[in-house]
């Protein structure tokens, strides 16, 4: 992948990110750090550049992912829901959810590698609001873009090392974290339904 970042240019490093913050399971974030690490070691592009294409390459990719979980997968799940047993009241908790929680769901997944595929096409499915969604979208590409990169051209290789311990730690806390809400969501399920109805009353809207 680097040495196509390398070939191809910032552009390939957009691309790369617009796929994995779309949806797709491709290494964007190790694309951003060999390409910053090659903007520091050879000095034939400017590290800003690549962090530009980044950033544009991360807003890009959540704008799709949003806009395939609000086309496709909120229509697929009404329909097919139930034989997955996401009944309406349960998708209703899963608006309400990201209504009251989608902000901080964007940024903290922006910085998760399975989490960044899959918040956007979420916050989608669960017809978060756009102009949060679009704010929280911004300000996570921003943040994420600049510290991965920034941090990647003044500590060169050992960020690549450090890299590899952070994933597996942050695999674990993410296995944790999202077993905790499992659990929490689970314990407070009619709670949730019951205020989930009120915000969201009647049926969902079939399309």
């Amino acid at each position: 992948m680097i040495q196509l970042a390398q070939t191809y240019g910032i552009w390939f490093v957009a691309a790369l990110i617009t796929l994995e913050c779309s949806g797709v399971p491709v290494p964007g974030e190790t694309t951003l750090i060999g390409s910053a690490l090659y903007a520091a070691t050879f000095h034939k592009v400017s590290v800003w550049m690549v962090i530009a294409a980044a950033i544009f390459g991360a807003i890009v990719g959540n704008i799709i992912g949003y806009s395939l979980g609000r086309m496709f997968g909120y229509r697929m799940l009404i329909r097919y829901g139930s034989y997955l047993r996401l009944s309406e009241p349960r998708l209703k908790v899963g608006q309400y959810l990201f209504n009251h929680y989608g902000i901080a769901v964007v940024i903290v997944a922006r910085f998760v590698p399975l989490l960044r595929s899959m918040a956007p096409l979420l916050a989608g499915v669960n017809r978060m609001p756009l102009q949060p969604f679009f704010a929280a979208t911004i300000v996570s590409a921003v943040v994420w873009v600049m510290f991965v990169g920034v941090v990647a051209f003044y500590f060169g290789q050992e960020i690549m090392r450090l890299s590899t311990t952070a994933m597996i730690i942050v695999g674990l806390l993410l296995v944790v974290l999202l077993a905790t809400i499992a659990v929490l969501i689970s314990r407070h399920e009619s709670q949730l339904q019951i205020k989930a109805e009120k915000e969201i009353p009647g049926l969902l809207p079939r399309v």
